[in-house]
């Protein structure tokens, strides 16, 4: 896998820096899994990363860090069934993480003034290249708006300008609405996004999660992921295929 979070890190990351990216998918495809692929190259690479998690604790990420670092499944790192090998290599994996340059940040009450006013407290002290969300369904604006869809419209040119002011890029997860699964090919496009709000316009890139294993009734010992570059400003559409994310 680490050559396919490689090529989709040099796209994310690319040659402008102020990024804004929208990584969108059904729930449970594999967002944060991915986007934890993606910290963990970035700041093996010395890459200042901040993860701003609505969504899962900082121990549960940490698991999932740790056993993408040391290739242990993540639930025997949860559920402590590890030989002393393995004991041995998770404490000295744990110490190397910390010594990398990566702030995680987690609680669902984050409002986008909060995330702002800690990503400037890091640019200005530890540095910051890298900051994560996940995910844009459980942001609160700063705006007052008259629907959730205004709301999210504003979110999204916040986050735009953040990206700009502080010259960082702001990788943004975001669910997909059911009525992606009403088309013959449920595969995301675009247009798929108007019902969340007005996403195009602000991102600088979109990336788009499928797996033919979702929709099957039928239980398979593998899958793949199709990672799908809908939109790039600074390079082309495309797709990238990951096996067991």
């Amino acid at each position: 896998m680490k050559k396919e979070i490689r090529q989709l890190a040099e796209i994310l990351s690319g040659e402008k820096v102020s990024n804004l990216v929208v990584i969108a998918a059904r729930p449970s495809i594999g967002k944060t899994l991915l986007s934890l692929h993606l910290t963990h190259h970035f700041i093996m690479e010395g890459k200042a990363t901040a993860y701003f998690s609505l969504k899962l604790p900082n121990n549960r990420l940490m698991d999932y860090l740790l056993s993408i670092n040391t290739n242990i499944e993540v639930e025997k790192i949860k559920q402590g069934r590890l030989s002393a090998k393995e004991l041995s290599k998770l404490t000295e994996a744990s110490s190397n993480l910390s010594r990398l340059p990566l702030s995680i940040h987690d609680g669902n009450t984050f409002s986008l003034k909060t995330i702002k006013e800690k990503a400037l407290e890091l640019k200005n002290t530890t540095g910051l290249d890298i900051l994560f969300i996940d995910y844009l369904q459980l942001l609160r604006g700063s705006a007052k708006c008259n629907s959730r869809q205004e709301e999210i419209t504003s979110i999204l040119s916040e986050l735009r300008a953040i990206a700009e002011e502080l010259t960082v890029s702001i990788i943004l997860l975001s669910q997909l609405s059911r009525s992606v699964e009403e088309k013959a090919d449920k595969r995301p496009e675009v247009n798929d996004l108007l019902e969340i709000g007005q996403v195009e316009p602000y991102a600088d890139k979109i990336i788009f999660l499928y797996s033919d294993a979702y929709y099957s009734s039928k239980p398979s010992e593998t899958s793949s992921t199709e990672i799908i570059i809908a939109k790039d400003k600074n390079g082309k559409p495309g797709k990238i295929i990951i096996d067991d994310l």
